[in-house]
Parts: C-alpha cells; sequence; structure tokens
C-alpha cells in the first residue's frame, strides 16, 4: 500500500503495519524516519491496531511484535530503540548504542522528552497522540535529534534547547539544520483554557482575535485555540533555523481518526504512535 496524503506525506504500509512518510525527510538518503499509525497491529479492544506503548494495559508481548512490524516495514531493528519516559519535561539527552533496548521493555526510570544522536542504526523515537514529535537533522555531521513537545514542552521550548544541546555536542550549525514538526492536533481542534493559552500570550505577546496567530479566540466564550504547530516553528527559529529548512506535517491527530490515535479525542482509551528516525549504515 501507497498512498499519499498531502503533498508531501505518504502513507506506507501492508497487513501488519503502516506508516507515513515524509518528503522533506526522505531527501536525507542517510536516514530512515516516519510516523507511526493506528492501521495494522495485533492490539484489540481500546488497543485495536498498532499500539505501540507499552505500560497502558496492552501486553508487553503484543507490543513487541507492533514493533516489529513497523520495523520490518520502515526497515529499522526495534532492538536499537531508545525509549525515552515522556512526562512533559525539557530533559534532554545524547544516546548511543550503549541506551538501546536490546529487545526488552523499557527501563522509565527518569524523565526524558528529547533526544540526540550520532549512532548509526540506533533508533530514536517520540511517542504522540495529539502532542508534536519534532525530528532535527543536522546534514553537515550526520546528527540527528528527536522532540516530544506538548504544550508544556512547547511552552519551554524544548526543541530550542534541543538544537542548543545538537550544537554543543556534535557542533551543529542551526542554520544549516532541518526541522520537521510532525502530525499533532491542530489549532481548529485544540480548545484549551486561559490556563494554558496565557502563558503563550505573555510569552509571544499577543493580541488575541479570532485569526491571531499562536493563540485565537475560541469558538466558546472564555476559551481559546492554539497552534503548537505555529509555535514550535517559532521556537525552532530562534534556535537559529532558517524558515525554509523548518516543515510541517499538517496532518490533525484529533481529525484524521481512521489514522491515528488521539488523546483529545479518546483520552487514555486508546493505543499510542510514535514518531521514528534512524540514522543508516
Amino acid at each position: 500500500m501507497k498512498k499519499k496524503i498531502n503533498d508531501i506525506s505518504t502513507l506506507i504500509g501492508n497487513d501488519h503495519a503502516a506508516y507515513i512518510s515524509f518528503l522533506p525527510l526522505e531527501s536525507f538518503d542517510w536516514l530512515r524516519a516516519g510516523f507511526s499509525t493506528r492501521i495494522g497491529g495485533d492490539g484489540s479492544g481500546m488497543f485495536d491496531g498498532l499500539n505501540l506503548g507499552f505500560g497502558r494495559g496492552d501486553s508487553d508481548e503484543t507490543v513487541w511484535k507492533n514493533w516489529r512490524s513497523l520495523g520490518d516495514l520502515a526497515g529499522f531493528d526495534p532492538g536499537c530503540i531508545v525509549f525515552p519516559n515522556q512526562q512533559h519535561t525539557t530533559e534532554l539527552r545524547a544516546v548511543d548504542e550503549r541506551d538501546r533496548s536490546g529487545g526488552t521493555p523499557p527501563n522509565l526510570s527518569f524523565p526524558i522528552d528529547g533526544q540526540i544522536t550520532m549512532s548509526r542504526d540506533t533508533v530514536l523515537i517520540s511517542y504522540g497522540a495529539d502532542c508534536p514529535s519534532i525530528y532535527l537533522i543536522d546534514p553537515e555531521h550526520h546528527a540527528v535529534g528527536m522532540c516530544h513537545s506538548g504544550w508544556k514542552g512547547t511552552l519551554n521550548s524544548i526543541s530550542e534547547k534541543a538544537v542548543r544541546l545538537m550544537t554543543d555536542t556534535y557542533g551543529t550549525d542551526p542554520a544549516r539544520t532541518c526541522a520537521f514538526i510532525g502530525p499533532s492536533i491542530c489549532m481548529d481542534n485544540y480548545e484549551v483554557g486561559i490556563d494554558v493559552a496565557g502563558p503563550f500570550i505573555e510569552k509571544h505577546g499577543i493580541d488575541v482575535t479570532a485569526d491571531s496567530a499562536v493563540v485565537k479566540a475560541g469558538k466558546r466564550e472564555g476559551k481559546y485555540q492554539l497552534d503548537l504547530w505555529e509555535a514550535n516553528r517559532r521556537n525552532l527559529i530562534a534556535a537559529g533555523l532558517d524558515e525554509g529548512n523548518i516543515h510541517i506535517s499538517g496532518l490533525c491527530t484529533f481529525g484524521l481518526e481512521e489514522l491515528f490515535y488521539s488523546h483529545r479525542r479518546t483520552g487514555t482509551a486508546r493505543g499510542a504512535m510514535a514518531g521514528f528516525i534512524v540514522i543508516r549504515k
């Protein structure tokens, strides 16, 4: 199966798994990268589909089987994944082959929401079911990064901090770095209260109107619509990236129910998806 979703996104799949490949990431022939969907898999009930999340109630055996199906399709070894323990922090780390799971359930002993590497075949992932996954590519040093950037991570600029860590660790030049903002909830479907909207309004100096950027007036009285895509784009520009090197998938996890799980749509009664990136040998 190969189906175009939008101008930069293609659904690739078989009877066991499906993921989305993105044109801006395909241009780097030394990478494999994509974002999983709910299509395929061996989950049942609330986990029906390609659930990749451990510790949610699905058996570890089923989750590993789903990871193997995705890895076989996308061309990576699930035993080489370095699992993050996502807690909506801005904690980051540089990893290599010593940090791989080796095919055992992840040790989630401390919070990590972003990882970077230069290690070939080491797979970075970012779980998401409405929160953006941010892919970072250094084409000069063949280094990559992956961040989980929900509203807290976005407010606190995790992607900007990840770019800085790549610069400090690998000598990455932000001006030459490419970034991709993966599937997540879109502005029109992301209603928030003033407790969430307020800090963004202050951070970006927004005069809230019906069509203002990052935060706009909500569809209901006292509510707001938050644009995590634009907020992350601004964070990446602040990190020194060229605007032309920042790409957005344009795929809404809430709206595209046939493709994605969504926390906003079903709460915790769902599986988990993941963005992935790996440097090929």
